[in-house]
């Protein structure tokens, strides 16, 4: 465990010589850019180059830093089982907005792909509503994975289409949608929004959000629902239809599902 906000250039040689050591790592490190500074990159490259002995991955960096980490080009982890990328400020969201299109992935950019990763089953990561589903979609081996959380702010909505559409392996899925509301976005309910195997679904939603999500989804295997931050909002400001009963009871028939 290793905060590299404290003497960068100490903790940097130190890495360098404990990966050169290691067969296989549990690594939880925090980058602080307040104390880093410049230097961030230069860390976050020296980690990412020995990508391929990550056993298991907790990195807290501030949002510039999460966005160069999705623009490293290919990562080789074929040890890799857990990753956890987390904002080293996430007790203040609203900041994540002084970002909001700075994700851009032009032609010839090197969008991060974690490749030979088959033992990556969780994964844990702060993202914006604002990053593209274009650089997110060859990430991570989606089809593989067993649980997912998107942390807040949250994720924009297509990637969310995109987990239900291919993470077909899901047992635990946690998202943030809180800024939805702020996107033009629509989900219709659909087959190809069906996972089979999700016990545990946890949401932090606006209401129009929410809505959108149950009455379009279906979880049969559904044993856990966790609803949270939903914002009750004036009906002539912010009108919802279908209303939360309704498009709750729609996803209840679609389902099936019998919680505990």
């Amino acid at each position: 465990k290793v905060n590299a906000g404290k003497d960068c250039l100490g903790r940097r040689q130190f890495l360098k010589q404990w990966f050169s050591r290691s067969r296989a790592v549990d690594l939880v490190l925090t980058l602080d850019t307040l104390r880093v500074g410049f230097q961030l990159q230069d860390m976050l490259s020296m980690v990412c180059a020995h990508s391929s002995i990550w056993r298991r991955l907790r990195i807290s960096l501030p949002w510039v830093g999460i966005m160069s980490f999705f623009l490293v080009g290919t990562l080789h982890s074929p040890q890799l089982e857990e990753l956890v990328i987390e904002c080293a400020h996430s007790n203040s969201p609203a900041a994540a907005w002084l970002y909001p299109g700075h994700l851009i992935v032009k032609q010839g950019s090197r969008k991060t792909t974690i490749a030979d990763c088959a033992r990556l089953r969780k994964v844990s990561v702060a993202l914006l509503p604002s990053f593209p589903l274009d650089s997110l979609r060859e990430l991570l081996p989606w089809s593989k994975l067993t649980e997912v959380i998107i942390q807040k702010p949250g994720a924009h909505p297509d990637l969310i289409q995109h987990i239900f559409t291919q993470c077909k392996s899901l047992v635990r899925l946690k998202i943030w949608t809180a800024y939805w509301r702020h996107l033009n976005f629509s989900m219709e309910p659909s087959d190809e929004l069906r996972l089979e195997h999700i016990e545990s679904f946890e949401v932090t939603a606006d209401l129009r959000a929410l809505v959108h999500l149950l009455r379009s989804v279906q979880l049969p295997a559904l044993k856990f629902l966790t609803l949270s931050g939903i914002a009750d909002y004036n009906d002539e400001q912010y009108p919802v239809q279908p209303t939360l009963a309704t498009a709750f009871a729609e996803f209840q028939e679609h389902s099936q599902f019998n919680l505990l």
